[in-house]
């Protein structure tokens, strides 16, 4: 598959079904060997971020409170995507979010997923965990921004995508890293998305 989209999102706890929201979306899209677009955006959650979520990943109320709702950006998320393949780093807890999201919305959409969890549980076996940052460290893959906030763990999802792939090569380290600050540098500023023309 060479057209995906990888998403990561941090979220006001771990239970959807509790009415934990997403608070921060971060996605990078690739395809024909490039990084052509990201995503990347706190989210209002309209309630709040508990304390001992806030020490997880760093994000306080006050750091959503002027941001978009889910309302607008779940759709926007949604035609990032477009046709892509969705990878995440353990489906359940992601997809589960958006699914839930999308329902409350009255988005009716079918996506694909791939999960690099099991895939890397079955391909890496001497790791110690399969937790993303311990993967992180096990293959050597590059940390841009903070571990825990949604578009630094996308794109070492991604890495690990193109590892379990065979699509890694000996300069995709550096190729990736260039095009994912080329592209942030493009994306005008407060806005929360860019795809390459």
């Amino acid at each position: 598959m060479d057209a995906v989209t990888v998403i990561d999102f941090e979220t006001t706890g771990l239970d959807f079904a509790k009415e934990d929201r997403i608070v921060e979306i971060g996605a990078v899209k690739w395809r024909d060997h490039t990084i052509t677009g990201i995503y990347d955006a706190l989210v209002n959650p309209g309630r709040p971020i508990p304390a001992e979520v806030t020490k997880v990943h760093g994000i306080t109320d006050s750091m959503v409170a002027h941001a978009a709702p889910l309302e607008v950006a779940i759709p926007e998320l949604l035609d990032f995507i477009g046709d892509d393949l969705v990878v995440m780093h353990n489906v359940e807890f992601d997809s589960g979010f958006l699914s839930a999201q999308m329902k409350l919305l009255g988005i009716e959409r079918e996506l694909q997923y791939y999960d690099t969890l099991p895939a890397a549980r079955k391909k890496f076996l001497g790791s110690p965990n399969y937790r993303l940052a311990t993967l992180k460290n096990f293959l050597n893959l590059k940390q841009l921004g903070t571990m825990h906030r949604a578009l630094a763990d996308a794109y070492v999802t991604l890495q690990l995508y193109l590892k379990l792939e065979n699509l890694w090569a000996i300069d995709s380290r550096s190729q990736l890293e260039k095009q994912l600050r080329k592209l942030t540098l493009q994306r005008e500023p407060g806005a929360r998305f860019i795809v390459a023309p």
